[in-house]
């Protein structure tokens, strides 16, 4: 049995009941004095301890004994060894921000040094953004700036929030900047100021220790910190004015100082009066009190401790882990549910299939007319421009402008399978965009007397023979015409060596050109070369986000499949084949290339090379037999020998039954209704400039009219070659008149034409074309303010062949004036790639 201690056991009592309170109260610091025949105040500080903990020595409640020599980082570890389970980890942020600003470099700077010390490997992130391995330097700068605007805007604004009240009020200054003036005071000479701040760091943190109590484990935190301060009297003061200035509630402090040995006044009992209210303490922001130990010598702290402890109830840490995870799940069910209006709607995996055939019977395509009767159709064309030429000519005799536009094209040597041939059609469009043009004139035309009239084109047409064999030759004779009649050209259909060495020659002698249908990046080497069309590199994103997005492949089952890889397979001698085929390699991976060479016997880079279709056939089947329902076979070479390839692989045996062919621009609706190449087993898609049944503006409606009320609804009605090239004369006419208005009695000549093109035919908003809007951007390439040689955004469709016609499977990019397709799919739910 324990000895009695009456006046001790109700001081106790009293200190357990403020140790364990919940409701709000002062921060208080009881100061202990030996009365006589009296226990040292240090037994007495070790008996309330001892209250503290449990019989087997576990703690109830987290103290700290602190002496002289103890120190402020022996405070925090006693702290920390003494928090009861349930309670979680005591952090002491602030603490350790002015403890890494004194002990840190000068240099760094105090808010840095802060940083790293809380958030190391953040820290560590922000200072080696550029080794982040997968970003670009854009993303890098930029992640670089948005972290330092984060380390110097939020922390430091955060931080200025943490310390205001104690920390201005220690330093003498009312609204101070924390981060500097922690810098002044923590290296400065002030020993003792630098303690004081530490100490007032150390009880803030204590006192957040319980906020913000949406944490499980702080809203199980059911007692106070208590500090038992022994030593001399100037400790015991510092401590009590460090509480009094920070204001604490969640702090007691019971102090014995060394001095004031046998100090009258009253005893612990009376203390405990004062404590439980029974007698006046005057005070509001902190409770200060004295008691004087009586009668208890010959005690020791066990022996007056007694058995009692604290009434403190232990939380436990797996219902306090249970509670968090709990909470959190509530948290993240709640943004699920406020996020729910702006995500978009979950769907389950789409297996339909894009651009299904329509229901219903096929009606027949329109014939193509043999050899001999396309070869009159072109030659009736060329006439056509003949004529519209001599009444110009006679206009140019009555004091009219008139200028001329080569078209340089590949005219025709037989016109054996002329489904393939895209000449007829390109002439086709030239001619009714020079009617248009000159029907135009005729209203308003240009002369001396009306400079804002428009010009009358002449169209020369010069023909480089199949496979533009001539075109270098020819491109000689049209650059050495005067330059004030010949102001451009157009053409250059097909991207092929000669067409590419006509392109340097026609550069070279001051000509503008204006390309119809080459893709091939070889062409935009030269400065006066544009074209109206898309480029292989953006038809290679646009085929590899089609192929690998959307239900391409179908199943027997009726359901269909994006591509997971690509057998692509091209024609090493032919540049656009081989160019195209490149980068799609680079755009769809896993992808696999094969060349067909039947003429150059050396291999290729990047891929297998065969000699033969039946050994193309054998390879490409080997490839999609591995997965059939996921390997697209991409085909980027000229339309005549797809029908050949698909014929071989249907003739073996171990080839899928069931092909799924992705086949860029030179396959056309012509060819692939003619030929009928989704036979039983193949499905063909196939990349388009156009499609005129489906115009995307109102100039795109104007061509399909004239084309039709001039012939009808033919083989080549749904050619894109057509309004390509209506577009192509459209634009250059569209320069040569605007020089022609601007120049006035200057006149206009070929370098006025090459200086309006450079810089842009159309300004920003472009021009209206049959295929879609043509805008030419600045080069961000380019100092001098050039625009780029391929439009942007030009409009780019992938068409589904079908028994009843094509289909649109995809439509990208500008179809007129703000009207931009950028999205494309079922529901519209997959982006366009865009440059």
């Amino acid at each position: 049995m324990a000895p009695s201690n009456g006046d001790f056991d109700a001081f106790a009592s009293m200190i357990d009941e403020r140790v364990t309170a919940r409701r709000a109260a002062p921060a208080l610091v009881v100061k202990i004095y030996k009365g006589t025949r009296a226990a040292a105040p240090g037994v007495v500080v070790k008996a309330l301890a001892r209250r503290l903990r449990t019989a087997d020595d576990r703690p109830l409640v987290p103290y700290a004994e602190v002496d002289a020599a103890t120190g402020l980082d022996g405070i925090v570890v006693q702290l920390g060894n003494t928090t009861p389970r349930g309670w979680g980890t005591v952090r002491f942020p602030r603490y350790r921000v002015l403890k890494a600003i004194k002990e840190g470099e000068q240099a760094t700077g105090a808010l840095e040094l802060a940083f790293h010390d809380l958030h190391p490997n953040l820290a560590y992130f922000v200072r080696n953004a550029n080794q982040v391995g997968g970003l670009s330097l854009f993303f890098q700068v930029l992640l670089f700036i948005v972290a330092g605007w984060a380390i110097r805007g939020v922390f430091r604004w955060s931080w200025r929030r943490r310390t205001r009240g104690w920390f201005p009020r220690h330093i003498g200054h009312d609204k101070a900047d924390f981060f500097p003036e922690a810098g002044r005071l923590m290296w400065g000479p002030d020993r003792e100021k630098q303690e004081g701040a530490l100490l007032r760091a150390l009880l803030c943190d204590l006192e957040a220790a319980f906020t913000p109590r949406l944490s499980p484990w702080r809203r199980r935190r059911r007692s106070r910190f208590v500090l038992f301060v022994t030593g001399d009297a100037a400790l015991t003061d510092r401590v009590a004015e460090a509480v009094r200035d920070t204001r604490v509630r969640r702090t007691i402090v019971i102090a014995a100082p060394a001095s004031g040995a046998e100090a009258p006044g009253p005893d612990l009992r009376w203390t405990a009066s004062a404590l439980d209210g029974r007698t006046a303490l005057a005070t509001t922001a902190l409770a200060t009190t004295e008691g004087v130990i009586q009668g208890t010598d010959g005690l020791d702290a066990a022996a007056l401790a007694g058995r009692t402890r604290i009434p403190v109830r232990l939380g436990s840490p797996a219902l306090a882990t249970t509670e968090a995870v709990a909470q959190g799940l509530a948290v993240a069910g709640l943004a699920v549910l406020l996020a729910i209006p702006w995500l978009p709607p979950i769907r389950p995996p789409d297996t339909s299939c894009l651009a299904r055939p329509a229901p219903g019977s096929a009606g027949p395509p329109s014939p193509v007319p043999d050899a001999a009767g396309a070869q009159r159709l072109y030659a009736a064309d060329k006439q056509r421009i003949e004529a519209e030429n001599a009444r110009v000519a006679a206009k140019e005799k009555e004091g009219y402008t008139v200028k001329t536009v080569v078209y340089l094209g590949s005219g025709v040597v037989t016109f054996e399978h002329p489904e393939y041939n895209g000449v007829l059609p390109e002439l086709r469009g030239i001619r009714l965009a020079q009617q248009k043009m000159n029907d135009m004139a005729e209203a308003t035309p240009h002369s001396r007397r009306n400079y804002d009239g428009n010009v009358f084109v002449r169209v020369n047409v010069q023909e480089a023979g199949a496979g533009y064999a001539k075109a270098p030759e020819m491109a000689r004779r049209i650059a050495a015409q005067p330059d004030r009649k010949v102001l451009g050209v157009i053409g250059l259909g097909e991207s092929r060596k000669e067409t590419i060495e006509a392109q340097r020659i026609l550069g070279d002698g001051g000509l503008p050109m204006l390309g119809i249908g080459a893709t091939s990046e070889t062409f935009q080497s030269h400065p006066l070369y544009h074209q109206v069309s898309y480029d292989n590199p953006e038809q290679a994103r646009l085929i590899a986000a089609f192929a690998r997005n959307a239900g391409v492949i179908p199943a027997k089952d009726g359901t269909c499949a994006p591509a997971a890889s690509a057998v692509i397979l091209g024609d090493p001698d032919d540049d656009y084949s081989k160019t195209l085929s490149d980068d799609l390699a680079a755009a769809f991976r896993p992808s696999t290339q094969l060349w067909f060479s039947p003429s150059n016997k050396s291999p290729q880079p990047g891929g297998k090379t065969v000699y033969s279709l039946s050994a193309l056939a054998d390879e490409t089947c080997a490839i999609v037999a591995k997965d059939p329902r996921r390997t697209l076979v991409v085909w980027p070479g000229r339309a005549q020998r797809l029908r050949d390839f698909l014929q071989t692989v249907k003739g073996k045996n171990a080839c899928p039954s069931a092909l799924t062919v992705l086949a860029g621009a030179d396959v056309t609706t012509t060819v692939a209704r003619a030929q009928q190449l989704s036979f039983d087993g193949v499905t063909l898609y196939y990349s388009a400039h156009a499609l005129p049944s489906r115009p995307p503006n109102e100039m795109g409606k104007e061509y399909l009219d004239r084309y039709s009320a001039a012939y009808g609804h033919d083989a080549w009605y749904d050619h894109w070659r057509g309004p390509l090239a209506y577009d192509a004369l459209m634009t250059m006419a569209t320069a040569v008149n605007t020089v022609c208005q601007l120049n006035k009695a200057a006149g206009c000549g070929r370098g006025s034409v090459q200086v309006l093109s450079s810089f842009g035919v159309g300004g920003d908003a472009g021009l209206r074309g049959a295929t879609g809007t043509i805008v030419y951007p600045s080069d961000p390439r380019n100092a001098s303010g050039a625009v780029t040689v391929v439009p942007s955004d030009k409009r780019f469709l992938i068409l589904r062949d079908t028994p009843q016609g094509p289909v649109v499977a995809m439509e990208c990019g500008r179809r007129d004036g703000g009207d931009v397709k950028t999205t494309w799919g079922p529901h519209d739910e997959f982006a366009c790639p865009r440059r």
